[in-house]
């Protein structure tokens, strides 16, 4: 048995269109047109690109410091916490929406659900 709706045929109501509503009946946002998905797939890809430069450009750095810090803990302290600091500025500055997953910059390892 179908249901009837009362409502006009240019109106969208639960009956007439239920994938444009919730289970409690509520509107759905509308789709992004594939312009708009687009638009933001790429501006994606360009902060993924920003956060690969930066990386890239100071991972021989960032590891040369940590080799100095490990066989002179003291000489080196100042000028790695500098480092750092310089690193997560560059991030901030490449992408800003995104922190460093945690607070030294490490990727964060999630446990298999």
């Amino acid at each position: 048995m179908t249901r009837r709706c009362k409502c006009e045929h240019w109106q969208e109501c639960p009956t007439c269109a239920p994938q444009r509503f919730d289970a409690d009946g509520k509107r759905k946002p509308p789709e992004p047109t594939p312009l708009q998905a687009c638009r933001a797939e790429l501006e994606t890809m360009r902060e993924a690109l920003a956060l690969h430069e930066v990386g890239s450009a100071y991972a021989h750095r960032l590891a040369v410091m940590l080799e100095c810090a490990l066989l002179d803990p003291t000489g080196t302290w100042n000028e790695a916490h500098a480092l750092l600091d310089e690193y997560r500025a560059a991030c901030r500055a490449a992408a800003p929406m995104q922190e460093p997953p945690t607070f030294m910059g490490e990727p964060v390892v999630m446990p298999n659900a």
